[in-house]
């Protein structure tokens, strides 16, 4: 028998792993249950086929399932490296989706050699993105060494068309997605407005905050995320004007938006706002209240 051949190409590969969702998986194997519902519902979005005419991309990245993580990757191109923002933007629309059902996401990207088809993924890009996310303490989507040197020596990340969107930011001294960008491209509501769907984010870390013991890792990773809740209000304030910071004892921390000198107070994202969007609903006048799992 033939073997078939193993096609290794230049991929960008994210590796996501979501946290707590052990327990969800086993209510959703009740078909009768709101969680498998849901669940259907996650998974829609994690196949969906990419189509941001913003982006210039359309693509629909390779996925694999592993238990509760999940496996993203594109080709990319020496042109635009279209797989790595397609990646970047199908793992936002991901962990939009997972606050939405009150669970966070941490992983990682890597760019390099790998293969990757419907039954299996091989290759060092793959490895690379496995072991940094495992290593990773925070919920968030950080970029190995391989793709922060591209977005470091690149400077449309920062102020061309790649950056303009917004798809990554910098906290501290590392490359991260930007899983809390309001552009509508990322946000799969149909029912309610960006300002409505952020107050349920904010209720929803709230109540995370209330129920955990202080100290504890998992609240660790729930303080994060109201860390960086609270900057993004402040980064989008123009799409999310009613909603309000989360009271919290720690200093916020600022998370540069790329190679952009930006503070805050800059108006260049504001061309590519979409509008009022924060006035109008998307489809559906009725908007619904988000399922607690």
């Amino acid at each position: 028998m033939k073997a078939d051949a193993i096609n290794f190409e230049m991929r960008s590969v994210a590796f996501l792993d979501i946290l707590g969702f052990t327990d969800f998986v086993r209510t959703a194997e009740d078909k009768a249950s709101e969680e498998y519902q849901t669940l259907c519902e996650l998974k829609a979005v994690v196949e969906a086929e990419l189509d941001v005419s913003e982006f210039h991309i359309k693509l629909k990245p390779t996925c694999t399932y592993i238990s509760d993580s999940i496996i993203l990757s594109s080709p990319v191109s020496n042109e635009d490296y279209s797989g790595l923002v397609g990646v970047a933007i199908k793992s936002i629309q991901i962990a939009h989706r997972l606050l939405g059902m009150g669970f966070l996401v941490r992983g990682s990207i890597a760019v390099g050699t790998a293969a990757h088809d419907k039954s299996n993924i091989f290759g060092s890009a793959y490895m690379d993105a496995y072991v940094i996310q495992e290593e990773e303490k925070m919920p968030r989507i950080i970029m190995h060494k391989s793709t922060a040197e591209i977005l470091n020596s690149d400077a449309r990340y920062g102020f061309g068309r790649l950056g303009e969107l917004s798809t990554f930011v910098i906290d501290g001294n590392d490359w991260i997605v930007d899983t809390l960008n309001p552009h509508p491209s990322y946000l799969h509501e149909n029912k309610c407005t960006i300002e409505e769907i952020f107050e349920r984010y904010r209720n929803e870390i709230i109540r995370k905050l209330e129920n955990l013991p202080l100290g504890s890792s998992r609240r660790g990773k729930w303080e994060w995320t109201a860390g960086f809740f609270n900057d993004r209000l402040e980064r989008y304030r123009g799409d999310i004007r009613s909603v309000e910071k989360i009271d919290l004892p720690m200093p916020s921390t600022h998370f540069r938006q790329g190679n952009a000198e930006d503070q805050h107070d800059s108006n260049w994202f504001e061309p590519f706002q979409a509008g009022a969007i924060a006035t109008i609903r998307l489809h559906n006048p009725t908007c619904g209240t988000s399922e607690k799992p």
